[in-house]
């Protein structure tokens, strides 16, 4: 359970929160533009005559720019203001799209796997439940840069009351789980304590910024999720997010 923020604290948040937001609105413009655009470049390509080299190129044009539209939808998580938009949302579509993304990003070196339950739905917001999929993926490749095995699992799961939640606040019940699990080197007792704190990095500058898993933590919170971590130092890391159920039509 994430303890309440101090006065200075939640000033911060609120700070961050608006500076993410306002950032998050005039990239989205750009990448409207980018958008219009690389659909216009594709109209040159006739179906009939295709061109290897060049349909390479917009397919990873197409899949850059899909990231970009989930980091603009998790700095829009940080918006307090905003809100998240929740509705009953199937699982399988939106961790489909995410798998497309991570398999261009991802090393040859890391074995990745998806699994979803078929017909699970929970209630949630897909854009920012991607994005904060995307920065725990990214932590797990990070941690990993001797290659080894990232994985997503979604399941609908009994979560007894343990593990013991790090972020949100949850009773006992069912819910859809998905687990992001990873082979690394694991997470050290101090960086646990502050990783889910905002600006707050182990990276160097060109990586990181401080900003993902704070979005992570924003997104559980603003969604009535939890998560729960647990970490062995040489053993990896296994993320837990538990998101409400959901029937959809």
């Amino acid at each position: 359970m994430t303890r309440s923020l101090d006065p200075r604290s939640a000033k911060e948040h609120e700070t961050i929160g608006h500076l993410a937001s306002g950032v998050a609105h005039d990239f989205n413009n750009v990448l409207a533009v980018l958008d219009a655009n690389l659909y216009f470049l594709r109209s040159f390509i006739k179906p009939t005559e295709p061109d290897a080299e060049s349909t390479q190129v917009l397919d990873e044009m197409t899949s850059v720019l899909g990231q970009a539209k989930v980091i603009t939808s998790g700095m829009l998580a940080l918006s307090r203001a905003g809100g998240v938009p929740l509705r009953p949302t199937p699982l399988e579509p939106p961790l489909l799209e995410l798998s497309d993304i991570l398999r261009m990003m991802l090393p040859e070196s890391i074995d990745w796997q998806l699994r979803v339950e078929p017909g699970l739905a929970a209630t949630t917001n897909g854009g920012f439940l991607q994005a904060a999929l995307l920065n725990l993926a990214l932590n797990g490749r990070d941690a990993m840069p001797d290659g080894g095995k990232l994985s997503i699992k979604a399941e609908h799961t009994h979560w007894p009351g343990y593990p013991t939640l790090m972020v949100g606040d949850l009773k006992p019940d069912e819910y859809a789980v998905i687990h992001v699990d990873d082979t690394g080197g694991g997470i050290p007792a101090p960086i646990l304590n502050r990783m889910f704190e905002p600006l707050f990095s182990t990276k160097t500058q060109q990586r990181g910024h401080g900003l993902g898993l704070f979005m992570v933590r924003e997104f559980v919170l603003h969604s009535g999720a939890g998560l729960a971590l647990h970490s062995n130092l040489g053993r990896g890391t296994q993320m837990q997010i538990l998101l409400p159920l959901a029937e959809t039509d």
